[in-house]
């Protein structure tokens, strides 16, 4: 589903769904709860939010210049891209991070992509 820019006034929003029929259906659970406490649904949320999006601006041919990944759940993007580029250079220079809990212990499982 996308937001058109006009609705919040500001950039598209793409809203990411495993819930079609196409899917099985504990494929189709996937995207029916925000911070499964399961850590396989958790992951699973992640690669469709990081990798599925980075895939999807790519199938409508939208030109991305920055992903901004806000905390650790779109982590799969850079893997994405990595593979896209072949390049970490070229991941860095694309990917930015922000939080929303700057707290140590929030922090403690987040990877960055610094030197």
């Amino acid at each position: 589903m996308l937001l058109k820019p006009e609705v919040f006034q500001t950039a598209p929003i793409f809203l990411l769904t495993t819930d079609i029929p196409e899917n099985d259906f504990l494929a189709q659970t996937i995207s029916h709860r925000l911070y499964d406490p399961n850590e396989t649904t958790r992951i699973a949320q992640s690669i469709l939010l990081g990798a599925g999006g980075a895939k999807l601006l790519d199938i409508l041919e939208r030109s991305t210049e920055i992903y901004h990944m806000n905390e650790g759940h779109a982590l799969p993007l850079c893997f994405y891209l990595l593979d896209k580029y072949k390049n970490i250079d070229e991941v860095k220079k694309r990917v930015v991070f922000t939080t929303h809990t700057p707290e140590l212990a929030a922090m403690k499982n987040t990877v960055f992509l610094s030197e």
